[in-house]
């Protein structure tokens, strides 16, 4: 209901993003930008041991986006250095436009616990607060999770993620494509201080993991008592509206 609420589309091929507000009255229509993340090259080779490049290919914003103050936060990496992005949108032109700004003095990058050699992550706004949440593998391996790590961006000391081991009366849920949402635990008769996902990073189904912050605990439930093989989509979260 916000006057201001908008939607962004990112493209997952093109460095290409659409913008709406969705109470822009007669205003309100889709507007393209395209951005610039910079370009990278993969090695190409051709049987005989050689390699060479593939010609440069534009950078994409991945799915790893979070809503922040009316500003779209998202991490990339350049010259193998993880840095933070943010989009300006603004609406307060005839057409709508979006600057992208790299902050400069953030660190972006995180620290794996010993013995973890990859993950996934996850961007997410809650309480007006920067969040990520990376579910660590053991040996590159999706179906060994080793730990699940809860940061938050310190944006006034140091400007940095900082690992955290509280979120109090909180639940963060990670869905598949790099989106995630917080909502409150004792509205949706949860308990807090949790982080749910589906064990489904490599296979088409997944058993319900659910991670305790604060004891560092992780449970992995069955949900199911079947294979379900899912073709187009994979399984995402509803919350109730109060959320």
């Amino acid at each position: 209901m916000h006057p201001d609420c908008a939607v962004v589309l990112l493209d997952v091929a093109d460095p290409d993003m659409w913008l709406c507000r969705i109470n822009g009255g007669s205003s309100r229509e889709w507007v393209q930008h395209t951005y610039d993340v910079g370009e990278y090259t993969l090695p190409e080779g051709d049987g005989d041991g050689d390699c060479t490049s593939t010609p440069p290919t534009k950078r994409v914003i991945a799915g790893v986006a979070a809503a922040l103050g009316g500003k779209l936060h998202f991490i990339f990496s350049e010259s193998n250095q993880y840095k933070m992005g943010v989009i300006h949108l603004d609406f307060g032109t005839p057409a709508p436009t979006a600057e992208l700004h790299t902050l400069e003095d953030v660190d972006a990058a995180i620290t794996l616990p010993e013995g973890m050699c990859g993950g996934v992550t996850r961007l997410l706004e809650s309480q007006g607060e920067l969040f990520q949440v990376c579910v660590c593998f053991r040996g590159f391996d999706p179906n060994d999770i080793g730990a699940v790590l809860v940061l938050k961006m310190d944006f006034d000391h140091g400007r940095r993620w900082r690992r955290v081991h509280d979120i109090g009366d909180r639940v963060f849920m990670l869905a598949h494509g790099g989106n995630a949402v917080s909502c409150p635990a004792s509205a949706c008769n949860l308990q807090g201080n949790r982080v749910y996902f589906m064990k489904n990073f490599l296979e088409d189904d997944g058993d319900l993991c659910i991670y305790d912050v604060v004891e560092e605990v992780l449970e992995i439930l069955v949900v199911h008592e079947r294979d379900l093989t899912l073709s187009r989509t994979k399984p995402y979260w509803i919350v109730p509206p109060t959320a």
